[in-house]
């Protein structure tokens, strides 16, 4: 686990599968690249927990808010994680309430 200034980062299991669903090859420099960063943060695999959260979310929102499986998993393990999410894709995460974008363009 990677503390960056006092900021404990984790990566939830579900961006570990995102990384394969790529067109770049799965033995390429470039995937090497993206093992090797995750590899140094601690990955979060999706429980029993989480995965009944993230369907409630996927339920919930699915169909109103266009959430899909990947993002309630990733909403469920933020939670889950007492975490922050950082991303730009704000609207794709309407159970989280008071997500900001991570910067502004």
């Amino acid at each position: 686990m990677r503390a960056l200034r006092g900021i404990v980062v984790v990566v939830p299991s579900i961006i570990t599968i995102r990384q394969y669903i790529t067109d770049v090859p799965a033995y390429s420099p470039e995937q090497g690249t993206v093992e090797e960063f995750v590899s140094l943060f601690r990955v979060v695999p999706v429980n029993a927990e989480i995965a009944k959260a993230g369907g409630l979310c996927k339920s919930k929102f699915g169909k109103s808010h266009g959430v899909g499986l990947a993002d309630a998993i990733l909403a469920a393990t933020v939670e889950a994680e007492n975490a922050e999410l950082k991303t730009l894709n704000t609207k794709h995460y309407p159970m989280l309430k008071g997500l900001t974008p991570a910067y502004r363009k």
